[in-house]
């Protein structure tokens, strides 16, 4: 069946705002509250400049990333990014990239989640990360389970309490398997 013209700008549109809403401009190195909630207020995200670390520097996605920030040594928790709402169509895919260092494997991680049909969090993605990803950043894909309206769509990123345990986020996109 095909979309009618007004439903595939009313997509595509809500696609570009969703992608806002989740990148908004950190790209540009601004100041702001990039942390919607946390389980703990330890840690945060914080706008890095790529050339500054901790990150190895990856100026194909820009210059600069979200990173975890602990509020002191030993600390431990989860930070959430703000939420977006979006419709997905059959064939696409949230992706973005990924830096994480951990001390042991497992201990720090990367989730996704959405609000499903009960109002409760269903998780999408779950990636645990160790001390051997700290060289590279890596390109994460989240396949929804349906096509549909999806709301307040999390990604969560857990640290450790281990003093190096670190991660960042950057270039957050949906990707049209379909046309691939």
């Amino acid at each position: 069946m095909k979309m009618h013209p007004k439903g595939i700008l009313l997509t595509l549109l809500a696609r570009i705002v969703a992608s806002h809403e989740l990148n908004e401009n950190f790209e540009d190195g601004a100041i702001d509250n990039w942390t919607l909630g946390s389980y703990s207020t330890q840690i945060e995200f914080q706008v890095m400049d790529t050339g500054s670390g901790p990150a190895p520097q990856n100026l194909s996605i820009g210059n600069y990333y979200l990173a975890t920030v602990k509020a002191s040594l030993g600390a431990s928790g989860t930070a959430i990014l703000r939420s977006a709402d979006f419709e997905l169509t059959d064939g696409l895919i949230l992706e973005f990239d990924f830096w994480g260092k951990s001390l042991y494997a497992g201990s720090s991680g990367i989730i996704v989640y959405y609000l499903n049909e009960n109002g409760a969090d269903a998780m999408i993605k779950s990636v645990g990360f160790s001390s051997n990803t700290s060289y590279r950043w890596w390109t994460i894909r989240v396949n929804f389970p349906t096509s549909g309206h999806f709301s307040n769509v999390q990604i969560r990123l857990s640290v450790s309490s281990e003093d190096e345990d670190a991660g960042g986020i950057d270039n957050i996109r949906f990707v049209d398997l379909s046309a691939v």
